[in-house]
């Protein structure tokens, strides 16, 4: 087999690395862990005095199953999308997670910037109209006894999310007011035992990103020159026993 360009080699080469790079990094942000924030919930509160409106977004992930004996996480991020007539800005706030079991138990987790954390730090306790908050976790311990599943048992959980937060309200009140409001997030499998559904095989997805190149380099390897044919072409067309 005639031996390939210089610039032909360099090409599989080159490819035959991007695709590991490529497969290496997915596998390792799964191994890693990252859990975006791919879901998000929009409340919105009115003032029963008609002095303003408050609406908040928090984007957050919610696992779809958690083991006893764990802590179920849930990352998310407090955004203050709209404040309306006399709201000037949130005090402190909180964001609680809960979880109501199919079999009557309920479990909970909350996060936030309390009174005293906002006074200290302005910057880190006030949040106007487009500012944000997070990202911040939100752990709940999940045992046998505050979750009520036993070995071999599972239960199904309601996840609700609720934020509550202390608005100012701007001349002529000047004082805070307490604002809150939830909403269901989804649902979250409780198991005592094994969750259900395998582990990724991260060692055979960086085999097969070594399979891929190997296959790539073959192709590109067992292609011909454009040369070599017409020289092959050139001698099948000569006649019988010419030189």
């Amino acid at each position: 087999m005639p031996k390939l360009p210089e610039s032909t080699r360099s090409e599989a080469l080159q490819a035959g690395l991007f695709i590991l790079a490529l497969i290496l990094g997915i596998t390792f942000i799964a191994a890693r862990g990252d859990t975006p924030l791919d879901s998000q919930v929009i409340l919105t509160n009115v003032d029963p005095n008609g002095n303003g409106k408050s609406t908040f977004t928090v984007f957050y992930h919610l696992p779809k199953q958690a083991e006893v004996g764990t802590t179920l996480t849930v990352p998310i991020k407090l955004y203050v999308a709209n404040l309306t007539g006399l709201m000037s800005f949130l005090q402190d706030y909180t964001v609680t997670v809960s979880l109501r079991l199919s079999n009557g138990r309920s479990v909970s987790g909350q996060a936030g910037i309390n009174a005293t954390q906002a006074a200290e730090n302005l910057g880190a306790g006030q949040l106007h109209a487009g500012q944000e908050w997070g990202p911040a976790n939100i752990t709940i311990p999940l045992t046998q006894t505050n979750t009520g599943v036993g070995p071999g048992q599972q239960a199904l959980g309601n996840a609700t999310m609720r934020v509550d937060a202390d608005v100012w309200f701007n001349q002529p009140i000047n004082f805070f007011r307490p604002e809150g409001n939830q909403s269901g997030i989804g649902y979250v499998l409780i198991s005592n035992g094994t969750p259900s559904g395998p582990e990724p095989n991260y060692p055979g997805i960086a085999l097969l990103g070594f399979g891929l190149i190997l296959f790539v380099v073959s192709l590109v390897t067992g292609r011909r020159t454009p040369s070599s044919r017409g020289g092959e072409d050139d001698r099948a067309k000569s006649a019988p026993g010419s030189v």
